[in-house]
Formats: C-alpha cells, structure tokens, sequence
C-alpha cells in the first residue's frame, strides 16, 4: 500500500512531509550546492576529508575584511542546519564556530574545504 503525503512544508533547510503516521525530512534540493556557490567552491575538485591539521607557522592569519567576514559567518550558519543529518561535519564545524567572531585567512580556508568535502559527498546522510 503506498504511502500518502498529507502536506508538504519548508523549514530550517529541510522538506517536511507529513504523513498519517509521522513525518518524513529531506533536505531541499540545492542547498548544499547554493552554500558552495556561495563560498566560491562550487566547480572545485572535492577533498576525502573535511579537515586537516596544519602546523602554526604553516597558517595564514591574516584577518578577514568585514564582507569575508559576512562571507564566512553565512557559510558557517548554512551548515549548522545540515548538521543532524551530517554528522561527519560536527567536529569541523565546530572549530569554525569557534573562529566566528574574528575569522583569520586559515579559517576561511577551512570552511572551503568543508564546502568542497561537502560537494564530494552530497548522497551521505542517515
């Protein structure tokens, strides 16, 4: 017997559907590949790993302007709603998080290659 979406609704980047017996959630199309358009990654060539560790002297930490800096917290908070249905990406994440209120050259280079990793494996989720 198939099942029958009573309604459908958007919220917080996700598509609710739902149905007599409870709910079904998928992520909207392209917003994953919107935030890589946004970040300026989108035709770039995915990486395995969301992050890496760099030595100290090997970071660059110049300050961002204040529009990569609109730039960067944009990119960050998109994918905080992904996060339940991401959880690869909490750890990287949260160490972007924690460079919110004053992003380096390094950081935005970290949320870049969380985008890139992201467009490599847009068919993960739980």
């Amino acid at each position: 017997m198939p099942i029958q979406a009573l309604r459908s609704s958007i919220y917080l980047g996700a598509r609710y559907w739902r149905l007599a017996n409870g709910f079904v959630e998928a992520p909207l199309e392209n917003y994953l590949e919107d935030t890589s358009v946004l970040l300026g990654v989108a035709t770039a060539t995915s990486v395995a790993t969301p992050g890496v560790q760099r030595k100290l002297h090997e970071l660059d930490m110049t300050p961002r302007d204040r529009q990569e800096h609109s730039l960067y917290r944009g990119g960050v908070g998109k994918y905080q709603f992904i996060l339940p249905r991401r959880p690869d990406l909490l750890f990287p994440l949260k160490e972007c998080g924690r460079r919110l209120h004053a992003p380096r050259q390094c950081d935005l280079s970290a949320l870049k290659r969380i985008a890139r990793y992201v467009n490599g494996t847009l068919d993960y989720q739980l």
